[in-house]
């Protein structure tokens, strides 16, 4: 009997997001937004975990690494965040 390959189920992807949309969202999900020293957003979720986002420059875009990075941090599973941007982007 020949092996049987297994598949990965794929992990959802994340994608690069607006600044103002991506701090909706993570509001949404239950995170705090408040600015932090100079050009930075402190993001705060319930559990002490933070993030923090640097606003300088002119790029309109977080890219996904980024994103990536900051849902990581903050426990917000990959599957809650893809669905919760689809809708929000359907709308």
């Amino acid at each position: 009997v020949p092996p049987v390959p297994t598949v990965r189920a794929k992990r959802p992807r994340v994608r690069a997001i607006r600044k103002p949309v991506l701090f909706r969202l993570l509001e949404r999900l239950g995170c705090e937004v408040r600015d932090g020293k100079g050009s930075e957003k402190n993001v705060y979720r319930p559990g002490g975990k933070m993030f923090t986002f640097g606003m300088h420059g002119g790029r309109p875009e977080v890219p996904a690494v980024r994103v990536g990075m900051a849902l990581k941090r903050l426990g917000i599973s990959r599957y809650d965040w893809v669905r919760l941007a689809a809708n929000q982007m359907a709308r």
